[in-house]
């Protein structure tokens, strides 16, 4: 991950698939990029990451575990999980706890190699008990969450993630409550209209500055289904 400039702690997931009591070859190298040939199912590791065969091709598998990041020491704009490859990783899920600290109003983007455009997408938004259906938007990222000012939310979101394809995505987000709106919550659903770039990497973005205060965390998962 790169952050430049920014106070994050990171770590990886907890217990690996090694101390899950599942059985682990270990290897030299990547087996992504060496085409290691194994039976569907097989776990490897590198000593780094583990990997699992997941079909018949040699070069089927997927980066197993989980990213995990939390904002400390000073509050920041956005967050980056690098490292990625997305024909690989089979699609991703990103589940999130927004403290915003901007001062305003913000909403907080998810945005493929930090693009803020190329999405299409609608959503359902509801306040209180009203709802409105939004139109389709292509001028910002993908909208994970609404937040007031000094308030919390919460977010799930997913996109699949392989090349020569859209890109699709959910999310489902909620936040409040406060004195006047006792919570607001959202789903919204689209697609990333660039089908030729791999994803190498995930932006969470604020639209203001400092938006994501401290004690704001996340956990990005990799969905291991290279043939969405």
């Amino acid at each position: 991950m790169n952050n430049a400039g920014q106070i994050l702690t990171m770590q990886r997931s907890g217990a690996s698939p090694l101390e899950r009591g599942i059985p682990v070859e270990t290897v030299s190298a990547d087996p992504r990029t060496a085409g290691l040939a194994r039976a569907v199912g097989t776990t490897v590791t590198d000593g780094t990451n583990y990997f699992q065969k997941l079909a018949t091709g040699d070069s089927d598998w997927v980066r197993l575990g989980i990213d995990k990041s939390t904002v400390s020491g000073a509050a920041v704009t956005t967050l980056d999980f690098t490292g990625l490859d997305g024909d690989k990783d089979g699609g991703y899920e990103l589940e999130g706890y927004v403290n915003n600290s901007a001062g305003a109003d913000i909403f907080i983007e998810l945005q493929p190699n930090a693009a803020a455009t190329s999405m299409k997408y609608r959503f359902l938004e509801s306040l209180n008990v009203t709802s409105v259906l939004g139109g389709t938007d292509t001028t910002k990222g993908i909208l994970v969450n609404v937040l007031q000012n000094a308030k919390v939310g919460h977010l799930v979101a997913r996109i699949t993630s392989r090349t020569g394809r859209r890109r699709f995505f959910e999310c489902v987000w909620t936040t409040g409550p406060d004195g006047t709106n006792a919570l607001v919550g959202g789903v919204n659903w689209g697609f990333f209209d660039d089908t030729a770039t791999n994803i190498t990497s995930l932006r969470v973005s604020a639209s203001s500055a400092n938006g994501l205060g401290i004690g704001s965390r996340f956990t990005l998962r990799r969905l291991g289904a290279p043939l969405l």
